[in-house]
């Protein structure tokens, strides 16, 4: 008996938690999860030439990111650097050029709204630009 009192307790605390979602669920059988809400997103942007101008321009610098290389250049960075020097001097640089990133990223937050973005925008494609004539030559 003392077992059935657990049980059922327990289906309760699971009722309660379920109860804790359901708004989740009405919003799902609304038809506000899942594609219906990329639908209505990709509405809201075909709607306002304003939004689908920023959209357009986040997109582009996405695509333009993964397409630079420089997830794989930090990813694999480490290995490159091991065969070349000691693994304590490969791990210095690597933390170097963490830290580098983690700075000129502070500076960019920092003057991002004084100059436009824009400007930011146009200055990191120069430079990224030039790194990957750089990395290229060498």
């Amino acid at each position: 008996e003392e077992a059935q009192t657990s049980i059922k307790q327990m289906r309760e605390l699971r009722a309660e938690l379920w109860d804790m979602r359901s708004p989740r669920a009405d919003v799902a059988r609304e038809g506000k999860l899942g594609f219906g809400a990329w639908y209505q997103a990709l509405e809201d942007i075909r709607a306002d030439p304003k939004v689908a101008r920023m959209f357009l321009a986040g997109t582009v610098v996405a695509v333009m990111q993964m397409c630079c290389g420089v997830s794989n250049l930090v990813y694999y960075s480490g290995v490159v650097l091991k065969s070349a020097m000691s693994t304590r001097e490969a791990f210095q640089l690597t933390l170097l050029m963490g830290l580098s990133k983690v700075l000129f990223l502070g500076i960019t937050l920092l003057v991002f709204e004084t100059v436009g973005r824009r400007f930011v925008l146009l200055l990191s494609c120069a430079g990224v630009t030039l790194a990957n004539f750089y990395l290229c030559a060498a």
